[in-house]
């Protein structure tokens, strides 16, 4: 496609813009001094093109999937939540947001991000599908501040894909989300690890391999260190290998090791 054609495009896109349902508010509880994760993300964000219509929003979570094969499994998407409070911490432009809202019933899900632009896309997705503004709140967070603006106990269920990892504080965050969940309840993080099953089947065997799709070259360069955690708060400590600076107490007790992924409970 050319400069031209791109241009006649996007002038196509503002004409077939879809009407909005009410944007949700964004809620920033505090100021702090930002750090530079804070800056960066306040740049960028991940891939969020506009959606010109409710299935092209939802057939893009669907893309998603193929794209990372058991995906879905593993950070168990998007599950039975019913009349629960769920916290999907760094939510980014809203993928999983509109998931758990559209796919669950959930009677609330809350987004947590420290970009202000991610935060904006998701509202306008989040209008996009009509969501009740009473099922969804938006808080824009800051690195330098790992404290979690939420009561005690009061959420049931957490998910955390991809985020915990970049951040400054993560054994802080650890803490957090401990306090914040309710007994018995669970939260599901995944961190990046380089001896995963999407690098060295999916990427390196079948992507590279099999379809011929990159040079080994770029196969070195896409090599991120994934890991799935499943956890529920614990009374004990236990010592996290493999999951090192995060060993910290409140610690929370494994009871299955995967290939790239690590249950956790009681």
């Amino acid at each position: 496609m050319n400069r031209v054609q791109r241009f006649a495009e996007n002038i196509l896109r503002l004409g077939r813009r879809p009407k909005l349902g009410e944007l949700p508010p964004i809620k920033k509880p505090g100021e702090s001094a930002p750090t530079s994760v804070d800056s960066y993300w306040g740049d960028f964000t991940v891939y969020a093109l506009p959606f010109k219509s409710t299935q092209e929003s939802l057939d893009y979570l669907e893309w998603r999937f193929d794209q990372y094969p058991l995906f879905r499994e593993f950070m168990q998407l998007y599950g039975q939540h019913d009349d629960q409070v769920v916290l999907d911490y760094g939510c980014g432009p809203g993928n999983d947001l509109v998931g758990f809202l559209v796919h669950t019933q959930a009677k609330k899900v809350i987004g947590v991000d420290i970009s202000a632009k991610a935060l904006g896309i998701a509202a306008k997705r989040l209008a996009l599908h009509d969501i009740n503004p009473e099922r969804v709140e938006l808080i824009q967070i800051t690195d330098s501040n790992p404290e979690i603006p939420l009561d005690s106990a009061s959420v049931d269920y957490i998910y955390c894909e991809g985020v915990l990892h970049h951040t400054s504080h993560p054994d802080a965050i650890l803490q957090e989300f401990q306090r914040i969940l309710k007994p018995e309840s669970q939260a599901c993080i995944m961190v990046y690890n380089r001896n995963s099953l999407w690098l060295h089947l999916h990427t390196a065997y079948i992507k590279m391999v099999l379809e011929n799709a990159f040079p080994a070259s770029v196969w070195r360069m896409l090599s991120p260190k994934l890991r799935i955690v499943k956890i529920v708060p614990s009374l004990g400590v236990t010592r996290l290998r493999n999951l090192s600076p995060f060993a910290i107490e409140p610690a929370f007790k494994p009871n299955m090791w995967g290939v790239i992924f690590l249950y956790m409970s009681c």
